[in-house]
């Protein structure tokens, strides 16, 4: 798939932006900042609640003659969120800070708080098409657009926001209800999958071959459900156990030694275990089918 438009291509129209960036995907983003000249401003304190500010969410204004600068910092494009319609730091600054935190329902039916990743391109990308126009009124408060990295689009996204009528944004943290939650896991769940099927794409082109992204889709379905079976539950974990039963036409799971080693008592994780097998079954897989 051809690369989408980057984020400078879509924004470079805008007068100026409100940059949100994701501390923990740095080892030192206010240091890296500082170092190719630009002034960030912590949006969390520092609090045993929440992580510590330096790998939490900085906020820096840039005018439109910068933004290039900025995203060329390696991994920038895909760890930060640009807001605008508000050319205003102060107000900016205290709309974010406001937003940090969200309520969502926790097993026994009562609102939690958790810290509301509204800096992360990923979160915003799944919650965009699921919130209400009340929920949008307050995500956005002063701004009138945001652009994102997606993934899903291969490219930047940017969404303009018009308040609908009667859509008064809500007042204090940013509340989802259960149903919200559920379609939020499932897109969660689907965009992995997603991923998967392209890593299997990329490093199994053999077997893949002219599968379409439907018949790509079902099949990691599929292999995550086998997968959890054996307590296998991050990305990763699925995606190893997917190419191992690709390359082996199915047979992966149905192998006695297989079986012997992913249910034997053991101190390592289930992921660790497939991990093992993979790196020790891949020169006898790697001339299957």
């Amino acid at each position: 798939m051809a690369a989408g438009p980057g984020l400078h291509d879509m924004t470079a129209s805008w007068p100026s932006v409100i940059a949100v960036c994701d501390g923990a995907k740095f080892d030192d983003l206010p240091a890296l900042l500082r170092a190719n000249g630009f002034v960030s401003h912590a949006l969390l304190l520092d609090s045993p609640r929440q992580p510590s500010p330096r790998s939490g969410p900085w906020m820096l204004h840039l005018p439109s003659f910068r933004l290039g600068q900025f995203l060329s910092i390696p991994g920038m494009e895909r760890s930060c969120v640009l807001w605008g319609g508000c050319d205003d730091p102060g107000d900016a600054f205290q709309h974010f800070r406001r937003i940090n935190r969200a309520e969502i329902p926790d097993a026994q039916g009562r609102r939690e708080s958790v810290l509301f990743r509204h800096w992360d391109n990923e979160t915003l990308a799944l919650l965009m098409p699921i919130a209400t126009p009340a929920q949008k009124a307050r995500l956005f408060g002063p701004f009138d657009r945001v652009a994102l990295f997606c993934e899903d689009a291969d490219g930047a996204l940017v969404a303009q926001y018009r308040p609908e009528p009667g859509a008064a944004a809500l007042r204090g943290p940013l509340r989802f209800d259960a149903a919200q939650m559920v379609a939020i896991e499932g897109a969660m769940r689907a965009r992995s999958d997603r991923r998967v099927a392209r890593y299997l794409r990329r490093n199994a082109p053999a077997h893949t071959g002219q599968a379409d992204d439907a018949t790509m889709q079902r099949y990691v379905e599929d292999c995550r459900v086998q997968a959890e079976t054996w307590g296998v539950t991050s990305e990763a974990g699925i995606g190893r156990f997917a190419w191992l039963q690709l390359v082996t036409q199915g047979r992966f799971a149905q192998m006695p030694e297989v079986h012997a080693l992913m249910s034997a008592p053991s101190t390592a994780t289930p992921d660790r275990r497939l991990t093992y097998l993979m790196q020790r079954m891949g020169h006898v897989v790697q001339g299957v089918g």
